[in-house]
């Protein structure tokens, strides 16, 4: 396996008070993997071992993950006085082939006879995420202040698959192993804060509400299921 990361950023300073960040953060990983398993049939009790098998997989394996950030501060002459707003992309795929061959024999070890069992595996993933959110702060005093903040996330996944079987010379699909799952997710979110301290003790309450809107899909299937729905948090400490 091979891993490899590569990470870069760039500030700009429009003043001390307002800052700009830029990101960028790659990391790829290359694999090949070769896994034996070995499968002991038995009929009564373990000492009536009628067949054995041997099933070897080889997978190949490309994962490349990248992320985009870009960030905005400002800061104002009050100490924690702050906003800050941020927007972020997550962009990874993962492109995995295997391959498959299953042996079989006899109790003694011997071959069965059987024809060996070729099958070969495909499977391509996405994940694109989009982020973008605000928080501000504004201390009243020492020990008193107010938050308050906005939050969206997009996600989308796909999960395309399949897997044949080679019968009399021919690659055939294996039924019900061949589709493509989507995946879409949308949260909002919006929350509120309150913080004090009176004498030794501080506290803090607020509220934090967020909508949910996912869909998901088998597209080979024609299948779709879509929900939303309102959920509501408190925050106290």
């Amino acid at each position: 396996m091979i891993a490899q990361n590569i990470r870069g950023g760039l500030d700009f300073y429009f003043n001390p008070k307002n800052i700009l960040t830029a990101a960028y953060t790659l990391r790829r990983t290359d694999g090949d993997r070769t896994m034996d398993i070995e499968y002991r049939d038995f009929v009564g009790d373990e000492n009536n071992l009628t067949s054995i098998s041997t099933r070897t997989q080889f997978e190949k394996e490309i994962e490349p993950n990248s992320e985009y950030s870009l960030t905005y501060k400002k800061t104002f002459d009050k100490e924690g006085h702050e906003f800050v707003a941020e927007a972020r992309l997550l962009d990874n795929w993962e492109d995995s082939d295997q391959d498959f061959v299953e042996k079989f024999y006899l109790p003694d070890g011997s071959p069965s006879g059987a024809i060996d069992k070729l099958q070969s595996s495909y499977n391509y993933e996405t994940e694109r995420q989009y982020l973008f959110q605000a928080d501000y702060v504004h201390p009243f005093s020492k020990n008193r202040k107010v938050e308050g903040g906005l939050r969206s996330t997009f996600r989308n996944l796909g999960n395309e698959f399949r897997v044949t079987e080679l019968k009399d010379g021919t690659w055939e699909t294996v039924k019900g192993l061949d589709d493509n799952f989507l995946y879409d997710e949308n949260i909002h979110a919006a929350y509120g804060i309150f913080g004090d301290k009176k004498g030794k003790v501080s506290y803090q309450v607020g509220l934090r509400t967020e909508y949910t809107d996912v869909t998901t899909r088998l597209v080979a299937a024609d299948s779709v299921n879509a929900r939303d729905y309102y959920s509501l948090f408190p925050v106290s400490t």
